[in-house]
């Protein structure tokens, strides 16, 4: 719908808005799919060794776009047979990050991009907030709180605690993705 700026807009349109513009959003969708979200999956890999993640055991991941701006989320899993390799846990991202700030190159270093949580499947309290920082232009971290002087140790082979079966991270993580 086009509005002269010589007349007043006619008394109906907001009324008629939502019903003028339900095509657009509708073709949205038919491109994009359900609201948009789209799966992909994330590769776990580590500063030193690569973890394993067993038999039984997953990686899931899912995102979706708003312009340049990039949401995702997702959970890895270890089960029966699993390595926790060494080093510390990277995981990938859907797109290449605006990395006009810089990457961390170690635990509190980086850009925050978004948090989760670590479990420890066989104590029930075990479950402690992560922070999700930017280790490249295409990976991610996680860092926990060490103690209570705020310092940050990065997730990896046996922090923060010694990984076992079922033992696992979730993530949300939101960054702008860098330019084409």
């Amino acid at each position: 719908m086009l509005l002269s700026l010589n007349n007043p807009a006619p008394s109906d349109f907001i009324k008629n808005f939502v019903a003028q513009n339900e095509v657009n959003c509708d073709r949205i969708d038919a491109y994009a799919g359900p609201y948009g979200i789209q799966t992909y999956t994330p590769a776990l890999t580590s500063s030193g060794t690569n973890p394993t993640l067993g038999t039984g055991g997953f990686i899931n991941g899912s995102y979706y776009t708003i312009f340049d701006q990039v949401f995702t989320w997702g959970e890895f899993k270890f089960k029966t047979g699993f390595s926790q390799g060494s080093g510390t846990f990277e995981i990938s991202i859907p797109f290449p990050a605006q990395t006009s700030v810089a990457p961390s190159t170690g635990s509190g270093g980086g850009l925050i991009v978004g948090a989760g949580r670590v479990w420890d499947n066989s104590a029930s309290t075990a479950r402690q907030p992560v922070i999700a920082q930017l280790r490249t232009s295409l990976k991610i971290m996680f860092s926990v709180r060490a103690d209570t002087g705020g310092g940050g140790r990065a997730c990896g082979s046996n922090i923060p605690f010694t990984w076992d079966v079922d033992d696992g991270i979730s993530w949300f993580v939101r960054y702008q993705r860098q330019a084409s």
